[in-house]
């Protein structure tokens, strides 16, 4: 019995002893790390590639990075418990902001497949735009680096994230990169409703991102094959740091959006007001600079997309 005693004993504390290594290795190894390919870009924008890029920083990255003062300062963006503290950082044009140390192609880089220009691979917060069109893509970046006023230099310092070993183990073993595209990428035409209505929902605006079940199934490389895409359900901080679930906007009749029309749609995304006259939550953004044109082509590729008959109780858009 002595012996048995014995021998579980040593099983335990080697047991243990593997776990405490783990951690240790989790704890320094931090993130996980990728070899940085940038492409060598320097971009020219003219007016149109401008305008463009006005619209889509405004529908993607002022979301997160706006501060109290108006530029993309930066700001808190969620307590995740166990996981840590997480902020979006300074991206304005002062000296010690992130983004003043990228260079184009470094910035379309990290846009593209979530590795910054020093290998650390960036939280899920960050989406990957591994199918933007390479117009699109461009004009976000000679946007960013325009004197408009979001991106006044702020010196507010980037507050780090504040990473648990667990976000460190799990982060070593689940964050996704994506490949940077080895061809010209080209958005399908406006007159393609459901192609370019898809290409808003998946790859731009990442309605997908919120709309499905969680980011922690998303499929960030084929996100039509996520859980529960666009069927709601997703546990998100509103303004007030409240936690209210995505709506669902599949066609469903019922519990999604399938009685609405296009037009109502488009009111409800660019005001937040829903058909019966309720306001969404203030976790869904209010994307008044997308043109109508191109709502009506999310709407008419939300028609192709297979209803869920799931009921989300508290829900906006979002």
């Amino acid at each position: 019995m002595k012996k048995v005693f014995k021998v579980t004993a040593y099983v335990l504390g080697g047991f243990l002893l593997l776990i405490g290594l783990a951690a240790l290795f989790f704890q320094f190894r931090g993130l996980p790390r990728a070899e940085v390919k940038a492409p060598d870009l320097n971009i020219q924008a003219d007016s149109a590639m401008l305008a463009r890029g006005a619209m889509l920083v405004h529908s993607t990255c002022t979301h997160c990075h706006r501060g109290p003062n108006g530029s993309l300062e930066g700001k808190f963006m969620a307590d995740a418990g166990p996981l840590g503290v997480f902020y979006a950082p300074n991206i304005t044009h002062h000296p010690s902001s992130a983004l003043s140390k990228y260079s184009d192609g470094e910035l379309a880089y990290l846009l593209r497949t979530g590795v910054k220009r020093d290998g650390y691979v960036s939280l899920p917060y960050m989406p990957r735009f591994a199918e933007m069109s390479d117009q699109d893509l461009h004009s976000i970046i000679a946007y960013l680096r325009t004197d408009v006023p979001v991106m006044e230099a702020s010196d507010k310092p980037s507050t780090p994230q504040q990473y648990t070993l667990l976000t460190k183990a799990v982060g070593s073993m689940m964050m996704q990169t994506l490949p940077y595209p080895e061809k010209p990428v080209v958005a399908p035409p406006l007159s393609e409703q459901v192609a370019y209505g898809r290409y808003l929902v998946t790859n731009v605006l990442e309605c997908y991102g919120c709309h499905s079940s969680s980011f922690e199934t998303n499929n960030i490389a084929h996100p039509e094959k996520s859980e529960g895409f666009l069927g709601g359900g997703n546990p998100i901080e509103d303004e007030d740091r409240n936690i209210v679930l995505s709506a669902n906007i599949t066609p469903d009749p019922q519990h999604g959006i399938g009685s609405w029309n296009a037009d109502q749609l488009v009111v409800c995304v660019k005001t937040g007001r829903r058909p019966d006259g309720t306001m969404v939550s203030s976790a869904m953004p209010k994307f008044s600079a997308i043109p109508d044109e191109e709502i009506r082509a999310i709407w008419a590729y939300l028609q192709t997309v297979p209803p869920i008959a799931q009921k989300i109780q508290q829900a906006g858009l979002r």
